[in-house]
């Protein structure tokens, strides 16, 4: 949560040259608001103690939550972005294709997620830049095949997460095993 909200704002302070500031801000705002508002989510579900009963209600209100902040950066582009203006294209894109790669080890536990926020990060940049035309034909189609490497980065992650906790769980039951022996 911290982190894409330090880039949020990073984001912000380098476009504040080239957004003005009644379209920056608002997107600000929105867009702090969406990702602040996990932390009640995560709150909540470390509180509930019945969370393994409960955890597809949790994750759906987790991934609701990802999901907003991911159409906040699915808007941005949109505008933020202009074709006579290539540092700022450049700026963005270091930012929004840095984004959704950070979350994959912080969220491949939850794979929806993950893919929630490359989906809604990532393809609308690159139709942003399709439509400049020119050179960003090729970054667009570049970003799309980075959308396709994260995804399957996170399915390998997912996969991993997945065998190392099956892993603990058959090192537990030997350890009863061999306590019962």
């Amino acid at each position: 949560v911290s982190g894409s909200a330090v880039a949020v704002c990073c984001l912000a302070a380098v476009m504040w040259r080239f957004v003005p500031a009644t379209v920056l801000l608002p997107w600000l705002i929105v867009t702090l608001t969406a990702i602040l508002s996990r932390v009640p989510v995560l709150r909540g579900y470390e509180r509930d103690a019945q969370r393994h009963a409960h955890s597809r209600r949790w994750a759906r209100r987790y991934g609701w939550m990802v999901a907003a902040h991911g159409a906040c950066w699915a808007l941005a582009p949109f505008l933020f972005l202009r074709a006579e203006q290539p540092f700022a294209v450049t700026s963005f894109l270091m930012v929004a294709a840095l984004m959704p790669t950070a979350s994959i080890p912080t969220q491949s536990n939850y794979p929806p997620a993950v893919y929630a926020i490359v989906a809604l990060a990532l393809p609308p940049l690159a139709l942003r830049l399709l439509t400049f035309g020119g050179n960003y034909v090729a970054i667009a189609s570049t970003l799309l095949l980075y959308c396709g490497f994260l995804v399957a980065f996170a399915r390998l992650q997912s996969r991993s997460i997945s065998r190392s906790i099956a892993l603990r769980f058959e090192n537990v039951d030997l350890v009863d095993a061999l306590k019962v022996e």
